[in-house]
């Protein structure tokens, strides 16, 4: 008993001396500026001492233990239910200890030793922004500038590996881990899903193949050794990781910052070939790797479509691009469901996170900040040196700069004199003037960071510039009928128009609010109802004859290819139409029956088969579009196929028609072909109106 009194004794004082020998902790009552806590953990530290755990780290301990389970939980099903757990948790514990503990456990996960299934990072990338979007650009910066910081460790890790196995031999060589190639994967699918801007991926590019920041982040650049390999060709790491980003990420790229790519593609086929070059007299042959690296790389610079290889992001029929289309369109209706209190994503480089500590953080509200230097703006390239960076840009003549700059200002100068206003609207009207395409316009306007409210723009800008061509331009209609199969919301938004343009030609009664707001006023309508007729009238004849028959070719074309029906057609008064609406109505329905006979938008007229005579013989078209065309807008409607019956016996008899058409040489095969797919019209609707006949 004496021997284990005195033991315990020994152990109490040895336990007070350690006590007494540790700094203080910070009471609840008293702050501790930051500097004095790291001097006194850098105190502790060299003593040896280990500070006693209190409740703050017990705290700590059940955060972790409860992250980590709702993390194991997360799915595709359920990430909405594991963001809502989160902010929860944000609301219970601090902040900080919060966002340092997720950013944990998840760059754990994800930086393991073999090489993860590119679908599993799909899903944290997006837990990731989801977590970005709705506690704000504080969890996004943290995460993503420790994610770097990691990243950049491992591959100097895996450098220095390299150049110890060159002089080893084959069987004592050691077995790389996939971290770094992991973490590159992270990085793809945080900048496809709008967590970070392409500035980042392109410097991380130019890391891989020894350009741009040879400064280690986590600080360990002191040593001597830089990653900048002057003259130095490319070695497998490199490679695998270069191509890891052009397979998940090449194609954004190239739509992001075409000009930078450009440059990047350069620069990797030197590396290549100074890889490949004659080494101590033996020339050393180029791998497959690099060689299928080179051939996607093309691929991108030229914008052909690679073909689907194993599963690439690019590819929406795969597995990962399915993946990434189902995660886009869940954040993108995050703002239904909770307040999103970020929208762009981060635009920092690699040298910004590098020299974080020394001149602040200017991506995050209220820190400070010393600003670019001269010679970063200088070395800024592609769509980098078109965006606003510091104060100092503005001095230098603002954000536009060389020959792309002029042509950008005069655009936006452009779209000043058309009339837009707005932001999104200049965006709108930019991108349709410098496309390449109708296709590649499609594209970049879908791509547009815009809210629901603000993608509506893209087709009333379309029809804005449509209107205003002195010629009839088929480029705008072709990108209308491809944004309308890409996102069924601009069919609708397509409708409205349609109904905004009727309503400014005369017909007030189109559209339900027109409708519920004439029906309100009706009894106290009397003798102002006529002078607002009258101004609606005057106003009806300010407008161009030629944007009229403008946009009812664009309709007659929409209308026949699918875009939208003809079921548009339903709050029409087709008893009371004015002159300018039958006019656009004559010009909408018969284009509508020529585009069901034609694959080009461009074709006016008609020109009969080889073999024809042209006459009798060719008078019957296309039975099968055209009847598509006519059940598919009418179908269950009585009262529209009454009234289009009425307008065609009214205002489409051939006497119209030849109007319409016009009298010069060649048309007659074009005459007969409208007078036929009248009677066909005229057919249908009369089977309609007297029944309900199905949907074909």
């Amino acid at each position: 008993m004496d021997v284990e009194r005195a033991a315990t004794k020994e152990e109490t004082i040895k336990t007070s001396d350690t006590k007494a020998s540790v700094p203080p902790a910070a009471s609840s009552g008293k702050y501790i500026p930051p500097a004095l806590r790291a001097a006194a953990a850098a105190a502790a530290e060299s003593s040896g001492v280990v500070e006693v755990k209190g409740e703050q780290s017990v705290e700590q301990q059940k955060l972790r233990r409860q992250s980590q389970g709702l993390i194991n939980r997360l799915g595709d099903s359920n990430i909405d239910a594991i963001l809502t757990d989160f902010e929860g948790l944000y609301r219970t514990y601090r902040r900080a200890d919060v966002t340092s503990t997720i950013t944990r456990i998840i760059l754990d996960t994800i930086s393991s030793r073999s090489n993860l299934v590119d679908t599993f990072v799909v899903l944290y990338a997006a837990f990731v922004a989801a977590v970005h979007k709705a506690i704000g650009v504080e969890f996004g910066a943290s995460f993503v500038q420790t994610l770097v910081e990691e990243l950049v460790s491992h591959y100097e890790k895996l450098k220095k590996m390299d150049a110890e196995v060159e002089q080893m031999e084959e069987e004592d060589q050691p077995t790389k881990g996939k971290e770094c190639l992991n973490l590159t994967v992270l990085v793809c699918h945080l900048y496809n899903l709008q967590v970070i801007a392409c500035p980042l991926v392109y410097d991380l590019v130019k890391m891989f193949l020894g350009e741009g920041s040879g400064d280690n982040l986590s600080g360990n650049a002191g040593n001597g050794q830089s990653s900048k390999k002057s003259g130095v060709g490319m070695i497998e790491t490199d490679v695998e990781l270069l191509l890891k980003v052009v397979r998940c990420s090449g194609s954004q790229l190239r739509h992001d910052d075409p000009s930078s790519l450009k440059s990047i593609i350069q620069l990797t086929q030197d590396r290549v070939n100074s890889s490949s070059s004659p080494s101590n007299g033996k020339p050393t042959k180029l791998s497959s790797r690099s060689k299928f690296m080179l051939e996607r790389l093309n691929d991108l610079k030229n914008n052909r479509s690679a073909k689907a290889i194993g599963n690439d992001s690019a590819d929406p029929s795969s597995t990962v691009g399915q993946a990434l289309t189902r995660m886009k369109k869940y954040l993108g209706g995050m703002g239904k469901k909770r307040t999103i209190r970020n929208h762009e994503p981060l635009r920092v480089t690699l040298k910004d996170l590098k020299d974080a500590d020394k001149k602040g953080k200017w991506w995050l509200v209220g820190a400070a900040w010393t600003g670019h230097a001269e010679e970063d703006l200088e070395k800024a390239e592609g769509m980098t040196r078109f965006l606003p960076m510091s104060a100092a840009t503005a001095k230098k003549g603002g954000a536009l700069g060389g020959g792309a700059s002029d042509e950008q200002a005069e655009l936006f100068e452009l779209a000043k004199k058309q009339g837009m206003n707005t932001e999104a609207r200049r965006n709108v009207f930019v991108t349709l003037l410098s496309s390449e395409d109708y296709v590649d316009a499609a594209q970049k306007l879908l791509a547009l960071r815009m809210n629901e409210v603000q993608r509506r723009e893209i087709i009333r800008v379309l029809l804005h510039c449509l209107g205003s061509e002195k010629v009839y331009n088929p480029y705008y209609v072709l990108i209308g009928q491809q944004v309308c199969k890409d996102s069924h919301g601009m069919k609708v938004t397509l409708q409205y128009c349609l109904w905004d343009f009727l309503r400014e030609i005369g017909e007030k009664e189109v559209g339900g609010r027109s409708m519920a707001s004439r029906l309100d006023d009706g009894a106290n309508e009397g003798e102002d109802s006529d002078e607002d007729d009258q101004d609606d009238e005057v106003k009806a004849r300010k407008t161009n004859p030629r944007r009229i028959a403008n946009l009812a070719r664009a309709y007659g074309w929409w209308m026949a290819k699918g875009s939208i029906t003809l079921n548009a057609l339903k709050t029409i008064n087709f008893t009371e139409v004015r002159s300018r609406g039958v006019t656009f109505l004559q010009l909408m329905i018969v284009n509508t029956i020529l585009s069901t006979q034609t694959n080009s938008p461009v074709a006016q007229t008609l020109k009969p088969p080889k073999g024809s005579s042209g006459d009798e013989g060719s008078s019957s078209g296309q039975l099968k579009p055209l009847e598509s065309v006519l059940l598919k807008g009418t179908s269950g409607n009585q009262e529209l196929c009454k009234g289009l019956l009425l307008f065609c016996q009214r205002y489409l008899d051939r006497n119209h028609l030849k109007s319409l058409v016009g009298k010069e040489r060649g048309v007659e095969f074009t005459l007969t072909r409208l007078e036929w797919g009248i009677q066909v019209m005229k057919d249908v609707l009369v089977i309609g109106s007297s029944s309900s006949f199905p949907s074909p």
